[in-house]
């Protein structure tokens, strides 16, 4: 599906439901793994919905410095979401 998405879309945005991505993840992990995996995870999703949340509600009351900061934990913990 990705790959027929990309074949016809000139850079597509392509999301993946949360509960897809953590059941593909738990799917290519040892069992012991899956508690600590999902947990981890799921904090990863909370952290960055939480992040989103602030940088809406407040982003405007913050000086460069603090928004700078707001942006680079936003994208740290989409990133720790995507690799995770």
């Amino acid at each position: 599906l990705h790959r027929a998405v990309t074949d016809v879309f000139d850079h597509p945005v392509i999301q993946r439901c949360q509960l897809h991505k953590l059941r593909n993840v738990l799917d290519h992990l040892p069992t012991p793994l899956h508690e600590p995996v999902a947990r981890r995870l799921r904090q990863a999703y909370r952290e960055r919905a939480a992040l989103r949340a602030i940088q809406s509600d407040y982003g405007s009351k913050l000086d460069d410095e603090q928004r700078d900061d707001l942006k680079n934990r936003i994208e740290g913990a989409e990133k720790a979401a995507v690799e995770s």
